[in-house]
């Protein structure tokens, strides 16, 4: 659905194209359904369809409900036929954020568990670069001093090392 600019004037084109009624002392709308408050919503650049919602679940839960209820109050009256739209709306939105939540709670469970892991394997690399570096002196230690260009063996393993 394109997005309609709304001149805040004369509302009379919305009572023709989406069905919503004006009560000329008022400047508020009252709409027959959800379709007609999500058209309402659609003219005032506000978009209430499934991909806005989904939008809408990653925030949190306090900030959904301040929005659907600004949405509410400045789009349109509440009426008994869609209230209880709204309602069921309300309600899979805050199933839907509950299961996020969830989700969200088993990943930093899991990113804390691989933290752990992670640093456990540094500490076991750490641990083996010594013992092997150990390993490698005491073999050393054990041969006899080579004789390359006159130098002593503690002179042959740092010019080694270094290299």
């Amino acid at each position: 659905m394109d997005l309609i600019p709304l001149d805040p004037s004369p509302y009379r084109c919305l009572e023709k194209m989406y069905g919503i009624e004006r009560d000329d002392n008022e400047e508020d709308f009252t709409t027959t359904s959800m379709e007609g408050a999500k058209k309402l919503l659609a003219c005032e650049g506000t978009r209430l369809d499934d991909e806005s919602l989904q939008d809408s679940q990653a925030r949190s839960s306090e900030q959904l409900m301040q929005s659907l209820i600004r949405e509410v109050i400045n789009g349109f009256s509440v009426t008994q036929a869609n209230q209880k739209e709204i309602q069921e709306v309300c309600e899979g939105l805050a199933d839907k954020l509950h299961v996020l939540t969830q989700r969200t709670q088993a990943l930093e469970v899991s990113v804390e568990k691989l933290q752990g892991i992670t640093t456990r394997d540094r500490q076991k690399i750490d641990n083996l670069k010594v013992s092997y570096k150990e390993s490698l002196d005491k073999l050393e230690s054990l041969l006899p001093p080579p004789k390359v260009f006159g130098l002593r063996s503690s002179e042959y393993r740092t010019q080694r090392s270094s290299t």
